[in-house]
């Protein structure tokens, strides 16, 4: 619940003076991403809850992408600096491997319907290419 509640606050700081500017609407979208991968990367894997309780981290990964998904309505110029999304979606791929073996079929559906949602939304916007 805490990672979706601050993933949730930075998507709708989008109306914060500092976001409104020409240029300050350009970093919206990195700092989302950027906070993204921070929470999954600090609090899954380096506090080794991937390793420890794999399911509690899916849990957790699983909020933030959520968040995402369920604020993409307040996103503006989502095609900037797109490479922490990127990391973000590897580490969930690691918590994923990890989790697998442990979770439930409907676990596995829930993560499988999320992505497609988040797939659907990011279309377009070039999020899911790496830069070469």
């Amino acid at each position: 619940k805490m990672m979706y509640t601050r993933v949730s606050k930075k998507m709708n700081a989008v109306t914060q003076t500092k976001y409104q500017s020409h240029c300050g609407s350009k970093r919206h979208s990195p700092d989302i991403y950027r906070m993204m991968e921070e929470l999954i990367k600090e609090h899954c894997i380096k506090g080794e809850i991937v390793d420890d309780d794999p399911l509690l981290s899916l849990e957790m990964s699983t909020a933030v992408f959520s968040a995402f998904h369920d604020n993409w309505k307040v996103m503006e110029r989502p095609g900037y600096s797109t490479e922490n999304f990127r990391d973000a979606l590897a580490l969930f791929a690691v918590i994923l491997n990890e989790s697998r073996p442990s979770m439930s079929q409907d676990q596995i559906e829930t993560v499988v319907s999320l992505l497609e949602s988040i797939e659907a939304c990011v279309c377009g916007y070039g999020l899911e290419e790496r830069s070469q």
